[in-house]
């Protein structure tokens, strides 16, 4: 079937922000609960299910990196010895790295996106501050970074490229809905935290 609206949500945006609440989901699947526990687990699991199946659907390599260091925080401090489970981890990660190499493991997590250099990148983190100077309070819309920057500010490379976000997940979210759209988000991520 052909779709009647095309997404405008970048998955690396989309999963940035699954990423906040999936910690609370499984939280809530290992709390001890005293009464009615089996519903409680069950729903949960439910919940940690769906949302991770989302975050693997979207295909976002820093989310995932995210879930891994959330993960492990989480491991330390449920249980007592995790600290030996997450130390093997490290220590395998390591030795897997020296063995793979350093530059070809960075080429790998950067290969695949729209721009991979530090450089475009800097253009690109230089390009939102302007958009959020100019579009302080409702942002340019979701979605609309392509053609913004394209039409408006376009980089410094001759050929135009999909930019389909800034590679911030904080600028990005300034540029999207604005400084209040911001607050609002970075009040999501201060209560996901303190949950």
């Amino acid at each position: 079937l052909t779709p009647l609206v095309t997404d405008t949500v970048n998955p690396n945006v989309m999963a940035g922000n699954i990423v906040l609440i999936l910690p609370v989901a499984i939280s809530g699947l290992l709390a001890g609960w005293e009464k009615n526990a089996w519903v409680y687990r069950i729903l949960f699991g439910a919940g940690t299910l769906m949302i991770t199946g989302v975050l693997v659907l979207t295909l976002s390599r820093g989310a995932l990196i995210a879930l891994a260091i959330a993960l492990m925080v989480f491991i330390v401090i449920r249980w007592r010895w995790g600290w030996v489970l997450i130390a093997i981890v490290l220590i395998g990660m390591t030795a897997t790295l020296y063995q793979i190499g350093i530059y070809p493991s960075l080429e790998a997590i950067l290969s695949g996106t729209s721009v991979g250099s530090l450089e475009a990148r800097m253009q690109l983190w230089s390009r939102a501050i302007l958009i959020a100077t100019i579009f302080p309070f409702t942002g340019i819309g979701m979605g609309m970074t392509n053609q913004v920057i394209n039409q408006l500010f376009p980089l410094l490379s001759q050929e135009t490229i999909v930019i389909s976000h800034v590679h911030n997940l904080f600028l990005q979210i300034l540029v999207d809905l604005g400084v209040g759209g911001l607050i609002g988000w970075l009040a999501t991520l201060l209560l996901a935290i303190f949950l």
